[in-house]
């Protein structure tokens, strides 16, 4: 068998310096979407919100394979994880109009105590970030229990550690105790439950989210904060991963 020639793309012609060297052409797709993925990293680095959001992301692209069939997304907002499902069947956003996103996704106007849907519709259901803005999370999570099929999956996020927000609807902050507690009232098996980051990660957001709300909105430092987000949200996810 012949063997595929190795081919060379080489910039500085004068030094013969290689920039990378493939043997097949479909590598290059995948070392440009590496790349497209450092520099989404990097620019994240600039925000207030990183490390909430890359492990929040993170995992949901690890446990979205997971979930099947037709999917119910309650507090859907403007959907920003429907990109992570793409194998659903059918994608069902719920929530209320009233909400800070007022978003255009929403298929269905309702409540989450007050699911507007019959008995065993869903294969799935996720939830991100909702459950502390609901006034009685145990009666959302028997909706959840009701709407859901037999054999069905729930993936669900909600915070520990957070600033009030979205007031006055923000109510509650679960322990993974408190959440276990939660499901198996409902009849719901809890297969695993896994916390978004570490105690570091926990620490740096609250101290980056103290630092937006404190010198943001500051017309002399708002400009410069982005800087200080990259070094510390470098710093607290190093210690997050080491420690």
């Amino acid at each position: 068998e012949k063997k595929a020639k190795g081919w060379r793309w080489n910039i500085f012609k004068k030094t013969g310096f290689p920039l990378f060297r493939i043997k097949n052409p479909y590598n290059l797709i995948i070392k440009a979407g590496r790349w497209f993925f450092i520099f989404d990293l990097i620019k994240a680095l600039f925000r207030s919100t990183f490390l909430t959001e890359y492990f929040l992301e993170k995992n949901l692209q690890v446990y979205a394979t997971k979930l099947n069939g037709e999917l119910l997304d309650i507090g859907c907002g403007t959907k920003p994880y429907q990109k992570f499902f793409p194998h659903i069947k059918k994608y069902v956003g719920l929530d209320q109009t009233d909400t800070p996103t007022k978003s255009k996704d929403i298929d269905v106007v309702g409540d989450a105590l007050n699911l507007p849907f019959q008995n065993e519709s869903f294969d799935s259901v996720l939830s991100t970030q909702t459950l502390e803005h609901v006034k009685d999370p145990q009666k959302m999570i028997f909706e959840v229990a009701r709407v859901l099929k037999k054999g069905g999956k729930v993936l669900l996020t909600a915070p520990l550690t957070w600033e009030i927000h979205d007031e006055p609807n923000d109510y509650f902050r679960f322990t993974p105790f408190g959440l276990r507690e939660l499901f198996e009232k409902a009849g719901l098996k809890v297969l695993e439950i896994k916390s978004l980051g570490g105690l570091w990660a926990a620490a740096g957001q609250t101290y980056l989210n103290a630092m937006y709300h404190t010198f943001g909105h500051k017309p002399i430092l708002k400009n410069l904060l982005p800087l200080i987000y990259f070094g510390e949200n470098l710093s607290f996810f190093l210690f997050d991963q080491i420690f």
